[in-house]
Parts: C-alpha cells; structure tokens; sequence
C-alpha cells in the first residue's frame, strides 16, 4: 500500500500554496515518486480570508482523481481544510463551510505560531465537545508547544491528535523544529506525519526519506501506526487508539 498525505497545498491559487495547475501536477508527479497514493487536499480556511467554496475543493478532488489515472500517476484525492482555529471554527465545521478530512470527524486545526498553550486546549475542548477529533497541524511550530515539552501529553489526554511535517523531522526548518519533533517521535507522541507541501521545489511533497529514518528510529510497530495505519482510520473515519 501506498503512502497518504493528510495535509498539504496543492490546489492551485487558492492559498499560499500551488501557483498553477501546471506546478500541481509537478507536485503530484513528486508525490507519487515518493510512494504517496493518497492524498487528502487541505487549503487553507482562515478568518477574514477569501475562500475556495467546499464543493470546489470536491470537485477539484475528483478530478485530480481522474486525470492521475489518465497520466499513469494514480493518486487519490479528498477533500478537506487546514483550519486555523477562531471564535466560528466549529459553526463553519457544522455548516460544511469548512471541510473536516475526507469528510471524517478528524478537523485538521492550526494556530498562529505565538498562540499561548491555553488557547490550544481551549480549542481541542471545544472541538472534542461538539464531536470532533482535532488534529493539531505541525505542532512543532508554536511556540508554547516547543518551549516546554511537556505540554504535548495535555493535548492527548484532552483528546487532540499531533501531527508533524516530514521536513522538520528530517532539519529542513531548523535545529529547534527538527529537535521537538525528534522528541515527540522518542516519546510516541506523534500520530501523523505529513508533507504540508507548497511548491514543486521548496516545500515540494517529500515522505520517503522521513518515513525511512522513522522506521529505522522508532520501529516498525509505530512507524506503521503513524504512517499507515492512522491516515487509514481518518480516510474509514474509525477512532485511533
């Protein structure tokens, strides 16, 4: 089986992700070079923002479904949002105005980058309590996260979900990233890893080499949790344990 990418930008000049339908598709070769069958789109929706109208995000899903098969690339697609979390978070998830992950009860969350901690567990609470599993997008980029390392088992126990970007695991963002996401790998914290890819050269969907250094670091049992099992409980919308 292939390897799923929950979070990334490759819808084409909706966000500060692709720029053109023709660098999607260098994206999408790059993808299924690495090993990725399945990819769940996630543009961004954010307060005070132009959005991409959910049923254009579906759309664009089925036919970047149809036209990778055309090209012998095959990847499936999903619709889906990263969410950066505000006041009418859960009203725009109630109304379908924002996409959980391939329609499952799993929310791909983010935050602003200085956001205190307690904001993150107030959203994870509000969330969980109208019925949705957050997943915090790469958590090794906030702050309160990364300066005290403890705060990551809060964020379970309250019943969010950690994910990170391959590129911080592998140093691509700095010693600060790459070392608090090495952490959260020793202590099995982590629950999926994505490419939360941009472009089709910097930022462009790389898995393999973090896949890779994951199975040789953490073990085959975990590795395949994270990498393999977990995406597949969000695409069957099963609970992860």
């Amino acid at each position: 089986m292939g390897l799923i990418d929950i979070h990334n930008h490759m819808m084409p000049r909706v966000d500060d992700g692709s720029k053109s339908i023709a660098m999607t598709c260098e994206m999408l070769k790059i993808a299924y070079a690495e090993g990725i069958d399945t990819i769940i789109l996630t543009p961004h929706y954010k307060s005070g923002h132009l959005h991409v109208a959910p049923y254009e995000i579906r759309r664009f899903a089925d036919e970047m479904t149809r036209i990778s098969a055309e090209y012998d690339v095959p990847v499936t697609f999903h619709p889906g949002n990263e969410i950066r979390y505000y006041s009418r978070a859960i009203d725009r998830l109630e109304k379908e105005i924002a996409l959980t992950l391939a329609d499952s009860d799993y929310a791909l969350i983010e935050f602003e980058p200085p956001d205190p901690f307690e904001k993150i567990i107030a959203a994870i609470k509000e969330l969980t309590y109208a019925g949705y599993i957050p997943i915090i997008a790469h958590a090794e980029r906030y702050r309160c996260m990364c300066e005290d390392l403890n705060n990551w088992q809060d964020v379970l126990d309250m019943g969010g979900l950690i994910q990170i970007n391959c590129g911080s695991v592998m140093g691509k963002h700095g010693h600060e990233q790459k070392a608090y996401t090495h952490k959260l790998l020793k202590e099995q914290a982590v629950s999926f890893i994505a490419t939360d890819a941009h472009r089709d050269t910097v930022r462009a969907p790389y898995m393999r080499e973090c896949v890779d250094f994951i199975y040789r670091k953490c073990g085959a049992e975990y590795a395949d949790k994270i990498i393999d099992d977990n995406p597949r409980r969000v695409l069957n919308n099963d609970d992860i344990d």
